[in-house]
């Protein structure tokens, strides 16, 4: 009976090859036409390289979506065809849904990526894609089940040219969990929305290179095989449906009057967010049947909402659909007519779309399917998502490369399309929202599409010479998590490549280039040495040298122009030099004071492109050979201008030297968020006015300047002192020199320059800072090392001095010896490890912090030890905080850098403007410390006992315990943020109010003579406190927060002569406890 079953099957397949020969090719309705030989999308009817194959796949599927339970029932019939020159003893599914739940592979990565992953009901209950009743040509077989991959034990082997027939049942349960899912549900308006990918076990893929592709699904990329998609989903009557394939029974499902109900156009008023009007009732138990068929295809996705409408326009055939929530559609009414446009591009320039419609979803995602983008946002800012993800439908729908394998085939090429596509729909710049003020549209500047989808993002990384090499593995990039450790450039990087490449061959030698491997592998499954080997053998060109440098290195694009030199009248020699180790050719323009343009372009090998420049002798040159490139040039009039590439493709990381004039701009410092120039250095500007009770009104300029947001950072700013309005300060046993109108200081300055040295030591930002500024010289000279993932190290020399007796006027406490000792040089070596998030546990954030100084001056020999650990965790409604702090400190220490008792010391606190100086703290407060102070000021930092902050605290002895060398300190705070929070989202979003309990515990050794430990008792504190920041300035940009903070102590353990432990204070301060 087997071998008589056998035969039959054999027979089936004979009479369905022979019946296929025949049939007419119709790939929008069955029977199955995708292996005709008058399908042109058929692998066997193409051209693609010799020797090529791949397998052939035919699914039916039925599959009821329970509404109430979140749930797919389904059963599947799967044809799989072995077109292979193997015999295959097994097959392999993907459950890719296995991935989110407890003990998965995926589970364990993000639990080393420090993520704890929370869990809905059916994932704890380890219920992604469940199968059963598996059967191979209609007989048991053995399986197995390794997490997201299960493995299919065939009765028989599966030779050559045969195929099989799998059938088996199935379930796949949604879950909303804290893991990102594809396969999602959420709450819309008050309906469920279904988004369903990834939901069906997925045959792997068998090829050429790997054999079977079982990559543990990571939530990365996929792969699968082409074929065809015969579906039917069963929904409640109420949901409108789209989905992979051509709509089958559309009179059926979306009858006439329906659909003119359920037009879009018809919500082009609603308000945003309004909500959704009841177009079809739910009726429970009343369910519709949508039928879809697709070939050429290799995936199968949908998604459904009662709320849906419908826009709907065409380009030469092809139908283009936005589904959008009701309530969103006033933003939504132009997306069908721009995905037509984004058809009609990509079809003109790089290939024909292969498919009868396209529909682009409001669906709170951004991911593509064959047919189908799932998407959010809203016109103008879905623009670029609409045509990235669109685009995927060349590069991942057509163009089917293993993604799993190598992203950089599908992502960066399609995030080469994504610019491409904006250029040319919308121009050179981003289309978006006008801003809302006269200031923003004044200071907000335009972007260009190409500078935001793609070279800012590799240049962010690429000028720090922190670019990956993009033969990666999907899942290589550092084990990190989605775009972390370098994955995003799959993305950028390759899209930069691609444009490079345009850059090397010339636009149209590009063009038709990819065009000619869109034609070459479309519809089949490329890996990156097909593509290098179908541009070379297109072109003609030797691009090996090109590929090499590009995929399998991260060396990088360094040129600038050298030199110039006048020899005689009007004749120049340009000098070029390459700073980087990669080779590339060079278009260069000259330009005179006539305004008279030269153009050249120099090879870097044996092709020239076509050009209209003239073109000079090859350069040869890369690492260490020929860094230098110099030639001669007769101009019509004196040299104005030397431009290095003014397309702006050259991905140089230096592009501020490729001008002799121009390389710098300089703005207004608006604090108006604009991205980054990766074309010049920017040097901002502002007036800075100051104000303290010594100095009076500071009038100044402020200028700032880096590269990139990533090197060469600049700050200066210099004040001219008015010494008016000051403040008068008098008090019994004020020093003399507080109120003897001495000269103030009339010039302030304050400079640092800091920029990465990568390539003197991995991970390293050198930094020099100088300022003589409110009664203080300090100098530091410094360079700090990122260490992978493990914290950052930094080591650095100060030497810093109060000059003369009366810059001491300029402290809250200015007596000789309180705070600071005038005329004595505090210099030495600091060296501080920090590690943020050192726990590596969630919810919660944490940091620890060593840190040691050595002094190196005869005014002072110290030295300490010093640690601090900050833990932040949450607790359902509240945030518990703690901060664990000690220092040992050896020799006499400074009252400036000495551990203090209530709070920060003195150095600390001139690195905060409002306390760096007397003027922002009530009058009573400034002074020396008093016994019985029942308010203080409390700066945060030391022990941070702040129910002794402005007290003179004594032991039995009677000697001082407000500062000392060393101390131990304990501080927590419980949190009542999250549930008492600001429900208006607008004040949300700009302020915070925290109340909070404190308490706090610490002892201190004051003596610093003695070689001993002479420890003091604990003291301790605890209240209740409420801290105020402003977070976010309107909509100004890299503005620091302010808090104001006031805690009221009700209980000290040491409350002073005459008073009692329990005794409200009140403290206040300008900056967070910790």
């Amino acid at each position: 009976m087997r071998c008589l079953h056998k035969y039959f099957l054999l027979a089936l397949t004979f009479f369905a090859a022979e019946y296929s020969v025949g049939q007419d090719y119709n790939p929008n309705a069955g029977p199955n036409s995708f292996t005709s030989e008058s399908n042109p999308n058929y692998w066997k009817n193409k051209s693609i390289k010799p020797g090529y194959w791949q397998q052939d796949v035919h699914y039916t599927m039925t599959a009821r979506i329970d509404e109430k339970r979140y749930f797919i029932q389904a059963n599947t019939e799967l044809v799989y065809t072995n077109n292979s020159p193997d015999t295959l003893e097994q097959v392999a599914f993907h459950l890719y849904q296995n991935a989110f739940q407890p003990g998965a592979y995926y589970d364990n990565l993000q639990k080393n990526n420090g993520v704890d992953p929370i869990y809905s009901d059916y994932e704890e209950m380890g219920l992604g894609t469940v199968v059963s009743n598996l059967r191979v040509n209609g007989d048991v077989v053995d399986t197995s089940m390794d997490n997201t991959i299960l493995f299919v034990y065939l009765n028989e082997p599966l030779l050559p040219n045969e195929g099989i027939t799998l059938s088996f049942d199935f379930q796949t349960f949604y879950g909303f969990g804290s893991s990102r899912r594809r396969m999602k549900l959420f709450n819309s308006y008050g309906a469920i929305q279904f988004n369903g990918a990834h939901w069906y076990p997925r045959i792997a893929v068998y090829d050429e290179k790997f054999g079977w592709n079982v990559d543990q699904h990571l939530s990365r990329e996929f792969y699968g095989d082409f074929g065809t998609f015969d579906v039917t989903l069963d929904f409640p009557s109420n949901y409108i449906v789209g989905a992979t394939g051509f709509l089958q029974n559309r009179d059926d499902v979306l009858p006439a009057e329906l659909r003119a109900k359920l037009n879009i156009e018809n919500f082009k008023d609603k308000p945003w967010g309004e909500a959704p009007s009841i177009i079809i009732p739910y009726v429970e138990g009343e369910r519709k049947q949508w039928h879809y068929y697709a070939e050429n295809v290799h995936d199968f996705a949908f998604t459904a909402n009662p709320h849906y409408r419908i826009g709907e326009t065409d380009w030469q055939g092809v139908k283009t659909y936005a589904l959008c929530q009701e309530p969103h559609s006033s933003r939504w009414q132009n997306a069908a007519e721009y995905t037509a446009a984004i058809i009609q591009v990509f079809s003109e320039d790089i290939g024909m779309y292969g498919y009868p419609k396209m529909i682009v979803a409001d669906a709170r995602d951004g991911m593509e399917y064959p047919m189908l983008t799932l998407d959010g946002d809203k016109d103008p800012g879905y623009r670029d998502l609409l045509v990235h993800e669109v685009g995927h439908n060349w590069f991942y729908g057509m163009v089917a490369n293993n993604e799993t394998y190598r992203a950089m085939m599908d992502e960066g090429f399609t995030q080469f399309l994504t610019a491409w596509g904006l250029e040319a729909i919308d121009g050179v710049d981003y289309v978006r929202n006008t801003p809302p003020t006269p200031y923003l549209r004044n200071f907000k500047e335009p972007v260009e599409a190409r500078e935001g989808e793609v070279y800012i993002g590799y240049m962010m990384d690429a000028t720090l010479g922190q670019d990956p090499q993009l033969n990666t593995h999907s899942d290589g990039f550092d084990g990190a998590l989605r775009h972390g450790g370098g994955y995003g450039h799959v993305y950028y990087k390759t899209a930069v490549m691609l444009y490079n490449l345009q850059y090397v061959l010339g636009d149209s030698l590009f063009l038709a280039a990819m065009q000619h491997y869109f034609d070459q592998w479309s519809y089949a499954h490329p890996y990156p040495e097909d593509f290098r080997h179908s541009i070379i053998d297109f072109t003609g060109v030797d691009l090996n040298w090109f590929f090499d440098q590009w995929i399998e290195t991260n060396k990088s694009i360094d040129y600038s122009i050298s030199s110039k030199k006048e020899a005689e009248a009007n004749t120049y020699t340009i000098t070029l030099e390459r700073h980087g180790r990669m080779q590339m050719p060079i278009d260069l323009q000259l330009q005179d004071k006539s305004g008279t343009t030269y153009d050249f372009h120099i090879p870097n090998q044996y092709f020239e492109k076509s050009t209209e420049a003239s073109i000079l002798p090859k350069w040869t040159g890369w690492d260490k050979l020929h860094p230098t490139y110099s030639f001669t040039v007769e101009l019509e009039d004196k040299l104005a201008n030397a431009i290095i590439d003014t397309t702006d493709r050259l991905a140089d990381i230096n592009a501020f030297d490729n001008r002799l004039k121009g390389n710098t701009i300089w703005r207004f410092n608006s604090h108006v968020y604009n991205y980054p120039s990766r074309k010049h250095y920017i040097m901002q500007w502002r007036p800075d006015v100051w104000w303290n009770g010594v100095d009076g009104l500071k009038i100044g300029l402020h200028l700032e300047g880096d590269y990139m947001r990533r090197k060469r950072f600049f700050d200066f700013t210099v004040w001219g002192n008015l010494s008016w309005p000051s403040i008068s300060r008098s008090y019994q046993g004020a020093p003399a020199f507080l109120n003897s109108g001495r000269a103030y200081q009339s010039i302030n300055y304050r400079l640092s320059y800091a920029t990465p040295v990568y390539k003197f030591m991995e991970g390293a930002t050198a930094y020099v800072k100088s300022k003589y500024l409110d009664g203080l010289i300090d100098q530091r000279l410094g360079i700090q090392k990122e260490l992978h993932e493990k914290g950052t190290l930094r080591l650095e020399s100060f030497a810093m001095i109060r000059p003369n007796e009366e810059d001491l006027s300029y402290l809250q406490n200015p007596e000789q010896g309180a705070w600071w000792i005038s005329s004595a040089w505090n210099a030495g070596l600091n060296l501080q490890y920090t590690s943020e998030d050192f726990r590596k546990a969630r919810p919660g954030k944490s940091q620890l912090k060593l840190s040691g100084r050595v002094s190196m001056t005869p005014d002072w020999n110290y030295q300490y030890l010093e640690a601090s650990f900050t833990d932040h965790m949450k607790m359902g409604k509240f945030d518990w905080k703690n901060r664990f702090y000690s220092r040992f400190g050896f020799g006499k220490t400074p009252p400036e850098s000495a551990v203090y008792l209530a709070g920060g010391n003195p150095e600390s606190m001139m690195e905060n403007k409002f306390v760096r100086s007397i003027g922002f703290y009530p009058q009573k407060e400034i002074g020396p410390y008093q016994r019985n102070a029942t308010t203080g000021f409390h700066y945060a930092g030391g022990l941070n006992l702040r129910g002794y902050a402005g007290r003179l605290v004594t032991n039995e002895n009677g000697q001082r315990l407000v500062s000392g060398r060393s101390g131990v300190s304990l501080t927590s705070e419980l949190s009542f943020d999250r549930l008492i929070s600001i429900k208006n989202s607008k004040l949300r979003r700009n302020y915070d109010a925290n109340i909070y309990l404190f308490a706090d515990a610490g002892l201190i050794n004051s003596d610093s003579s003695s070689r001993g430990r002479n420890w003091s008792k604990v003291y301790a504190d605890a209240g209740l406190g409420l801290s105020l920041t402003w977070k976010r300035f309107f909509k100004l940009y890299n503005l620091k927060p302010f808090t104001f903070r006031l805690d009221c102590p009700f209980w000290v353990s040491d409350p002073g002569t005459g008073n009692q432990n329990l005794y409200p204070r009140l403290v206040f301060g300008f900056n967070q406890t910790f």
